[in-house]
């Protein structure tokens, strides 16, 4: 199978695999909405927050490493391999360690038992993950999405079923810490008949590799905690209800971008790895891969943003309702994040971890006092507003440092495509927002189905208009030319 049909079949099995895990985290999110109160979305926030934090530093940045590096050993591997398990060893302790610093920042009592259990996830993640990086590497993305969907079902109907016994804000820590646990073994079990792990942890072996994970993950973390300031700073300024609120809008808005970056992220960082040496053939398939994000993530966000007056009253709780607006704000925001995100897997392609380290280390003082300001003054949608006012103001330069040097100066086609559906779906949605209220005067389930299939319908019928001649163009990215 040559490069061209690996990719192809990445693409098919990530966007299975993805769909389904979505799918299943949806499904948790609308039981758990009506189960859980508003203050549990927000504890939960805090400590998904805080241990994914941790976590971006739990393989120092190698993982990427190994894929970028195209002639990684199996010495090389095992010493990476027991230089994970000792990260993750000593990150188990130093969260529990700063334990008490943590509750005292956010004044939660429930936080110290929630943080102490969740953090056995660092234990257990870092057993696996090098292993699913070299699948990754190898483009053996059906083991990956069968691995990825059990541990996932399984985590999930865990959390349901507790949440149904009424174990609250604990069901949701019980469920990741059995997906992380079957994660880990399904991949140890795979590692242990293709790869050979050695007894051995040379750090002069593997000095290449550190010099390269220093830069991801300082940028890994960075970028994470940019993107997470806003839940950091709400939950310590306005409390855990209104990060429960704020919550809650950016784990629904994120669904659907939780379906096709992934996707993209997972195959276009190994195969843009592997052309790496050819701008052109670089800015191809970026423009064909930004064209593909765009016209699937606009309508969608958007569609939803229309319909959130009856999709949250009627599908989740009415207790959810004051989240409306913030979540047609975050539309917006996830729209703009979504067109940037491909930019992190052309730079660590080209092996300039650096760069994304040093903009994202920009980005992150340019948002604490945005947000620190919107979240003092202000509420949860203020904070919102925010984040979408740093995400339009980041556009240009977000192009001009992370984009342009490894492809090219094409911004004007850079801007086309984006900005033709976002402005054109902009308006028509617009429009039809007024015209489904001024229809639609009760949230409903018949008024939901109606609007959904309005939307669907102008979706469709728009995304067709503008692109009747580049039908198939996400498989087109993978041709060169």
């Amino acid at each position: 199978m040559d490069l061209k049909q690996k990719a192809i079949s990445g693409i098919r099995w990530t966007t299975l695999s993805t769909i389904f895990t979505t799918v299943l985290q949806f499904a948790q999110l609308l039981i758990l909405s009506r189960l859980l109160d508003v203050r549990d979305f927000g504890l939960i926030a805090i400590v998904t927050v805080v241990i994914s934090l941790i976590r971006a530093f739990s393989d120092l940045g190698v993982t990427a490493a190994v894929i970028h590096f195209q002639d990684t050993t199996d010495k090389e591997l095992s010493s990476l391999y027991w230089l994970n398990i000792l990260t993750g060893i000593s990150l188990f302790g130093l969260i529990n360690l700063a334990n008490p610093v943590i509750v005292y920042f956010y004044n939660e009592p429930e936080l110290p038992a929630l943080l102490f259990y969740v953090s056995f996830t660092l234990l257990f993640a870092p057993a696996g993950s090098l292993f699913q990086t070299r699948l990754q590497k190898e483009l053996k993305f059906n083991t990956i999405a069968y691995i990825e969907s059990i541990s996932t079902l399984a985590g999930t109907g865990l959390t349901v079923f507790l949440a149904f016994k009424g174990h609250g804000v604990w069901s949701l820590v019980a469920g990741q810490l059995l997906n992380a646990t079957l994660k880990s073994l399904a991949l140890l079990s795979v590692a242990f008949k293709n790869y050979l792990i050695l007894p051995v942890l040379s750090f002069k072996g593997i000095k290449k590799y550190l010099k390269f994970g220093m830069y991801q993950m300082g940028e890994r973390s960075i970028n994470f905690i940019s993107e997470r300031l806003d839940h950091l700073i709400i939950g310590s300024l306005l409390g855990s209800y209104a990060l429960g609120l704020y919550n809650f809008a950016f784990n629904l808005i994120s669904q659907p971008v939780n379906i096709i970056n992934p996707i993209i992220n997972k195959v276009s960082f190994p195969f843009f790895s592997k052309i790496q040496d050819d701008p052109a053939w670089l800015k191809s398939s970026y423009n064909k891969i930004l064209w593909g994000i765009m016209f699937i993530n606009t309508p969608v966000l958007l569609g939803i943003a229309v319909a959130a007056d009856y999709i949250v009253p009627v599908v989740f709780d009415p207790k959810w309702v004051e989240s409306i607006k913030i979540l047609q704000v975050l539309a917006f925001v996830s729209i703009f994040r979504a067109s940037a995100n491909p930019a992190g897997s052309l730079i660590l392609a080209k092996g300039r971890a650096d760069l994304g380290f040093k903009w994202n280390s920009v980005l992150f003082a340019i948002s604490i006092p945005v947000i620190a300001i919107t979240s003092y003054f202000g509420n949860a949608l203020t904070v919102a507003a925010g984040m979408l006012f740093l995400q339009m103001i980041l556009f240009y330069p977000n192009f001009r440092f992370l984009i342009q040097p490894f492809t090219g100066n094409w911004f004007i086609e850079y801007l086309k495509t984006i900005f033709t559906p976002l402005i054109m779906f902009t308006v028509i949605f617009t429009g039809l927002y007024f015209l489904i209220r001024f229809i639609f005067v009760e949230s409903n389930v018949m008024n939901l189905i109606y609007t959904s299939l309005i939307i669907f319908v102008v979706s469709v019928i728009v995304s067709f208009i503008l692109n009747r001649n580049k039908m198939g163009i996400l498989k087109e990215f993978l041709q060169y030319k």
